[in-house]
């Protein structure tokens, strides 16, 4: 027979079962860049609720590129990371550890101004570029392709921001830049030209996005299989 003490008993073990309480939860530091890949996995993870499902508190934080990241997890600043391919020589370097490989993404652009029709134009010209970046490899790449070098070009090195500012306003004649900032150049400079795209070098050389972890934080598999189960 099931008694009224087995009922209470059976809805006491479900609230134990439940959602982990904040105080429960291991926090952690993740930070993203604002392109769709980025965006995406942190906008559906808070929005469907997986971080707490997963056991975790993230304090997430947005950044332009991969490299100012990998910079924060060393200064223990953050604990996780999403880098694009620009930023990968950094964990191949020792500087941090990957976790998961995200996405292969051809939303990296060499950009010029109307008028500017070829790579082989830029020999001379003043190219905005963040470095360390996917845009400053397919600017590379592009250069190469054209037998050029940066040599050949005036490198400005610039964050992702500036440069919108700096192509709109004519400062710089091309850029190494992606996707969602070439939309927002395009609003204001219609007329660009984009001279050249990852997907142009693809399959030969891919483009892959990560997700990294920091030194401090590589030896903690619990945390970090929490981590991956949301991006998954």
């Amino acid at each position: 027979m099931i008694t009224r003490r087995i009922l209470l008993a059976a809805a006491s073990a479900l609230a134990l079962s439940g959602p982990l309480s904040a105080q429960e939860r291991d926090a952690i530091r993740m930070g993203y860049i604002a392109d769709y890949f980025g965006t995406s996995i942190a906008a559906i993870a808070t929005d469907r609720g997986l971080w707490e499902k997963h056991g975790l508190d993230a304090d997430l934080k947005v950044f332009t590129n991969g490299p100012i990241q990998v910079q924060a997890l060393n200064a223990g600043s953050l604990d996780f990371a999403y880098i694009g391919p620009g930023a990968l020589w950094l964990p191949a370097s020792g500087q941090a550890k990957v976790i998961a490989p995200n996405a292969l993404g051809y939303t990296d652009r060499v950009i010029a101004q109307p008028g500017i029709e070829s790579i082989e134009d830029l020999r001379g010209r003043k190219v905005g570029v963040p470095q360390g970046t996917s845009g400053d490899m397919l600017l590379r790449l592009a250069l190469e392709d054209a037998g050029m070098t940066m040599d050949d070009i005036e490198v400005i090195p610039m964050d992702p921001s500036t440069i919108v500012t700096a192509f709109s306003s004519g400062q710089v004649d091309a850029a190494g830049i992606w996707y969602p900032f070439v939309d927002v150049i395009k609003q204001r400079v219609p007329e660009l030209n984009e001279l050249s795209s990852n997907e142009q070098f693809f399959p030969e050389i891919a483009f892959p996005s990560s997700f990294i972890v920091s030194d401090d934080m590589a030896d903690n598999e619990e945390v970090i299989r929490k981590v991956v189960s949301v991006i998954k």
